[in-house]
Order: structure tokens, then sequence, then C-alpha cells
């Protein structure tokens, strides 16, 4: 969950019904039905660790404003501001791993949910075989992390390209040079 969702989701009173989004998915043909009873288990499991999942969407919150004010001020040619967005970067990777390792709860009984709803439907349904595996599902919860971090690793890798340097300090000077009389 991203962070201005988790927090307005968090601080708001009301709170999905689990219970009627398990029976919906059970016997149901709908992939749709187990996405709904995923994300209303992952959003009852979030609340009931609030104290943790909390300060961690309001640091997602913070990271995110960072990163997109330094790839503003990177994009304006700012000294220093190609740093920050690495520093932003790699924080926000950070933040992604300690998320990932703090709220196995939260996956565990999202997965759990789906799981046991999966083993009402019929045999022959293809849902059945996707849903049924909770290996499959954790490993789906994984790969989905990993890209989260990669593409931030990535972002940050790319930064500290010489041609990246080369082409900043070259706006830099484009800038500096407009702006002399």
């Amino acid at each position: 969950m991203v962070g201005c969702s988790g927090v307005a989701f968090l601080r708001n009173a009301s709170f999905p019904d689990l219970t009627t989004a398990a029976r919906n998915a059970e016997g149901a043909g709908s992939v749709q039905e187990f996405f709904v009873l995923f994300n209303a288990a992952s959003l009852d499991a979030l609340r009931r660790i609030e104290r943790v999942t909390f300060p961690l969407s309001v640091a997602q919150i913070l990271l995110g404003a960072l990163l997109v004010i330094a790839s503003g001020m990177a994009m304006g040619s700012r000294r220093g501001a190609r740093s920050l967005a690495i520093q932003a970067l790699v924080a926000n990777a950070i933040l992604a791993v300690v998320t990932y390792a703090i709220t196995h709860s939260v996956r565990a009984a999202s997965i759990d949910a789906v799981v046991n709803a999966a083993q009402t439907l019929s045999p022959e349904l293809p849902q059945r075989a996707a849903f049924s595996s909770q290996e499959a599902l954790f490993w789906m919860a994984r790969f989905r992390a990993a890209g989260e971090i990669a593409t931030l690793a990535l972002g940050a890798i790319v930064l500290t390209r010489l041609r990246t340097k080369v082409y900043f300090d070259a706006v830099a000077r484009a800038t500096e040079s407009a702006e002399e009389p």
C-alpha cells in the first residue's frame, strides 16, 4: 500500500468487511472477487498493526515527496540536486526493504484468506489453481517487492552514470550562460 492511501485508510473510521469479501469470493468464478478479498484482508491486517504501518506510510509520503522535489530540482539544473535524488532513491529502496520485512503478517493474512476462499471453488475452474497455491502467492508478493526495489535501484544507477553527470553539467552550464546578460 502506498503512503497516502495507507495514512488515509488508517485514519478513516470505516474498515472493509472481510467476512462479506470472503463470502463473495467463496465459490465465485470471477478473479475480481479474489482481488477484493485480498485487498480487504490486507487492509484488515494493516489495521491490526497500525502502530507499525502508520509510521511506514508517513515515511513513504515524506520520501516520495523528497524524490519528487529532488527530481524537479535536477530537471531545473540545481546544483547538488542529482546527489539529492540519488539519496532519495536509496532511502526509498531501504524503506521498501524495511516495509517488506516488517509487514510479513499483512501478506500472510491476505494470502491465507485468498487460499481459504479458493479451496471452495470447483476444481475445474482455472482460478482455483492460481489462487490456491500459497507458495505461488508469496512468490508474487516477493516479485512485486523486488520490482519496486529494482526500479528504485535502476534510477539510482542511472543517476550515477558518467553520461548522466555530463548531461546535467551541460544543462547547468547552458542555464548559467542563458542567465548572464
